[in-house]
């Protein structure tokens, strides 16, 4: 129901933004008076096909005197695109010149000297008065329009929505590269979501961080992100990869948790630093039936740990969602459980719910129907809910008590090896190659992993 501008000209959902004001407009779900849209010219005639114009709207109403609010009470109906659905499918072409176009349009016409920032994207170059090929046509109709109104800047919609553009890290004080000093290279975003350290280049847009997502105290920032992309750096547990997920502006993520400090790049469990050859992979975690799970629970002072009784030990960790077994570290709080109450109404009556790290943040183990499991929301003790049943009780496997069949224990999920073509340096094989033999005998022997001790 609310979306937020974004530098591109483009917007991004943000249902969580407080209040009831709504920053941008979705153009599917508008209702407005007559009497604003005619006062107001309604669309512009000049824009063409599809698109961009709930950012003219939007900002029609911000910077000439009307607000957006949410009708918290109404329902639209809207049918999205779904290709197996037939009558869904799109009967008609919108070339993407024309969405591009009106995008650049609408800030061209309402953001003054921040369209500059827009036309900055790589998107846009086709529209450049001097190399370009593409034209936005004629702008007088709006330009009549904001004078006579007598519409704001654009800056005083910057104002109106401090709170969203400085208090999130969407305006940033500062941009800046993230160098590791021991190799003097530099954090960058490769791939999907993936990061890596490559050589510095301040001009490097896949280099570029700033502070960003509000705080606890309402402020900026609690993160860091890659500017232009609205992605922020995000770790779920200790000793797994560093990577990129869509910032959480405003919610507290503790995966988004960093901050820059005493020249170290804190993680609210850890530190950051190059991978090292010798960490343990992470493992999922699964289910396995009976009390022939590996992993044990061992009590500590306020809850306990989950850890496995065979090297290279591993330990269960619960920072989100998915759990998985990690190189164990009494430190990591992500790798601490405790019991909370138990949910009333189970007939055995001695499995408990448990929570992941601080039972304040209400998340708890769920077996969610038996697949995998994972973290998931603490249900209220009167939802009687059979997936969060569990029994923790010391050197014995952590058992999710089943309403209706066999119990079943948390493990480390097997990992199967992958067939990939054979890579090598001038050193030897590739990392992720490396096998030894181990324990050979009467012609037989292991094949074991030297980095994973697997």
């Amino acid at each position: 129901k609310k979306m937020c501008l974004t530098w591109n000209a483009d917007f991004e959902w943000c249902n969580d933004y407080p209040g009831p004001y709504v920053p941008l407009m979705s153009g599917g779900l508008l209702g407005i008076s007559k009497h604003w849209w005619q006062l107001t010219g309604g669309y512009d005639n000049g824009m063409l096909s599809w698109g961009g114009e709930n950012l003219d709207q939007s900002m029609r109403a911000w910077l000439c005197g009307g607000e957006i609010v949410v009708a918290e009470t109404s329902f639209v109906a809207h049918m999205w695109r779904d290709s197996a659905k037939p009558k869904t499918r799109l009967r008609y072409k919108i070339p993407t010149d024309h969405v591009r176009r009106n995008r650049l349009r609408a800030a061209t016409a309402w953001l003054g000297p921040w369209a500059e920032k827009v036309r900055g994207f790589p998107e846009f170059e086709a529209f450049d008065p001097e190399k370009g090929t593409l034209s936005l046509g004629d702008m007088t109709e709006i330009d009549d329009f904001r004078s006579r109104l007598k519409c704001k800047g654009f800056e005083s919609y910057l104002e109106r929505f401090s709170d969203l553009y400085e208090g999130t890290g969407r305006l940033p004080t500062e941009i800046y590269n993230l160098r590791e000093k021991r190799t003097g290279l530099c954090l960058q975003k490769e791939k999907k979501h993936d990061l890596a350290l490559r050589t510095c280049s301040q001009g490097s847009e896949l280099q570029r961080f700033h502070g960003a997502n509000r705080n606890g105290e309402g402020k900026c920032c609690s993160g860091i992100a890659l500017w232009d992309y609205r992605l922020c750096l995000e770790a779920n547990y200790m000793n797994t990869p560093l990577h990129l997920g869509n910032c959480a502006t405003h919610s507290r993520s503790t995966p988004q948790h960093l901050r820059i400090e005493g020249g170290q790049l804190h993680w609210s469990a850890g530190c950051i630093a190059p991978a090292s050859a010798g960490l343990s992979a992470a493992r999922a975690a699964t289910f396995k039936h009976g009390g022939s799970c590996d992993a044990r629970v061992s009590m500590a002072e306020k809850g306990f740990h989950v850890r496995t009784q065979s090297e290279p030990y591993m330990c269960l960790s619960g920072g989100q969602s998915e759990l998985l077994f990690t190189k164990c570290d009494w430190t990591d709080p992500n790798q601490l459980f405790t019991p909370r109450n138990k949910p009333g109404g189970h007939e055995a009556g001695s499995g408990q719910q448990i929570a992941l790290g601080n039972p304040d943040d209400h998340q708890c183990i769920d077996a969610a129907g038996g697949k995998a499991p994972l973290g998931y929301e603490c249900y209220p003790p009167s939802a009687k809910n059979p997936n969060q049943y569990f029994i923790a009780q010391e050197g014995d496997p952590l058992i999710w008590e089943r309403a209706n069949g066999p119990s079943t224990c948390i493990d480390v999920a097997s990992s199967a090896p992958q067939l990939a073509s054979c890579a090598g340096t001038s050193t030897g094989a590739k990392r992720g190659q490396r096998w030894q033999r181990d324990a050979a005998r009467g012609g037989t022997m292991r094949l074991r992993d030297p980095e994973a001790n697997l």
